[in-house]
């Protein structure tokens, strides 16, 4: 993300569903999948130790969630894949709000 992402984006879930919008999905589909995306257990009850496990829990949900379907013709999910990705980043490390539902014991 280019620096000022905060000014593109007010928080990591605004920015995620702006990517699959980008891309073709439906805005009701992806409020779904930014929800689905952060609603795992492991974020809401548990507190993941720090930015590398939370990558990795973000990681093993959205392998779970089948959108790539639902995305334009022209989009690479790989490339879909890294720009949401880039903004949990963000989010994690200050630049951006969110995710929500972590703690913020889990962003320090």
């Amino acid at each position: 993300m280019a620096d000022g992402g905060q000014e593109e984006y007010g928080s990591v879930e605004q920015g995620m569903k702006q990517v699959f919008q980008r891309h073709g999905v439906e805005e009701s589909q992806a409020d779904l999948y930014v929800t689905l995306a952060f609603g795992n257990p492991r974020f809401t009850r548990d507190i993941p130790d720090g930015a590398e496990e939370v990558m990795d829990i973000y990681r093993e949900t959205m392998d779970r969630i089948s959108y790539e379907d639902e995305l334009n013709s022209e989009s690479e999910p790989e490339q879909v894949e890294q720009d949401l990705e880039s903004i949990l980043k963000e989010g994690l490390e200050g630049e951006i709000a969110g995710p929500a539902s972590l703690s913020e014991a889990a962003l320090e």
